[in-house]
């Protein structure tokens, strides 16, 4: 009698022993991580799929009111378009900062990983006007925080601007 919880401790450690572990052979990307008694990958934001592979744009896309500081004037209501370039793994924004361009509506390309967009230093021709943007943001939500810089020549002087960007989803 005095052996029984021996016992049946021992029995249980080799059960559970002899029990295989479902994440030991799976493998999650991006960050992802494993989940305990499924031997499935739990997803950081950003990241779908069996093993996390897969960026997923749509937390990106989108309708946005932007709101702003540091940057040109920009009347209430302003909106900014995000989409997906053909299929590429690059953003494009339509409208951001509400700059003049006499050649069309300005785009600006972007890059998306996980919550985190990165704004690469690039040169916008818009006609008679020559932009440089640069910057960097994140998603939380419905919304989009940037901060970038653009350069630019008003009227022969060299002008920067340090904006910030509040693009919300309605």
């Amino acid at each position: 009698m005095k052996y029984l919880p021996f016992l049946c401790l021992t029995s249980f450690l080799l059960l559970s022993a002899c029990q295989e572990d479902p994440c030991e052979n799976t493998v999650c990307l991006n960050g992802g991580s494993c989940v305990d008694g499924l031997g499935s990958c739990e997803c950081q934001i950003g990241y779908e799929g069996d093993s996390c592979e897969t960026f997923t744009f749509q937390l990106f896309l989108g309708s946005f009111e932007a709101e702003y500081g540091g940057c040109v004037d920009t009347p209430p209501g302003h909106r900014v378009e995000i989409e997906q370039k053909n299929g590429e793994e690059t953003l494009l924004i339509r409208g951001l900062g509400d700059y003049a361009c006499p050649g069309g509506t300005l785009v600006v390309e972007a890059q998306a990983s996980g919550t985190a967009l990165t704004i690469a230093e690039q040169a916008v021709d818009c006609g008679d006007i020559l932009y440089t943007f640069s910057g960097s943001g994140a998603v939380d939500g419905n919304r989009i925080t940037l901060s970038f810089v653009v350069t630019y020549d008003a009227d022969g002087f060299i002008r920067t601007d340090q904006c910030t960007a509040v693009l919300s989803r309605e």
